[in-house]
């Protein structure tokens, strides 16, 4: 998966003809980007703000793994590309994809050992 299908599947501007733009201030008030109207800057290889910040963080919201997964490595490449943040040394205790800072494991491996504690949890009330 690219970032470009991530955005088709999941930014809320995408529109077959452009981008509409949108995009929600820090005063929390709706504002046009310089951007509206115009082509997904990822169909022209270029950073998007909007992605970088309202998309990207799905990665770590959605519950199906393999979605999870193709989530998290567009994140990864999203950032390695643009150069976003230095990219992690840390990799996951389990399956030895990239991790955040003060992140054991990855997103599909964290949610896994969670239903695994709760499960327990759950046999050991009998």
């Amino acid at each position: 998966m690219t970032a470009l299908q991530m955005a088709k599947l999941e930014c809320a501007n995408w529109q077959i003809e452009g981008c509409t733009g949108m995009s929600i201030g820090d005063d929390l008030k709706m504002a046009l980007m310089p951007v509206a109207g115009k082509p997904c800057l990822l169909s022209q290889e270029k950073p998007c703000q909007y992605f970088q910040e309202c998309v990207l963080p799905m990665a770590m919201m959605v519950n199906d793994p393999k979605t999870a997964q193709q989530y998290s490595d567009v994140a990864y490449a999203y950032r390695l590309k643009y150069a976003t943040e230095k990219p992690s040394d840390r990799t996951c205790a389990d399956c030895s994809n990239a991790v955040g800072p003060r992140k054991t494991y990855c997103p599909v491996c964290a949610r896994k050992r969670q239903k695994a504690r709760c499960k327990a949890n759950y046999d050991s009330r009998g």
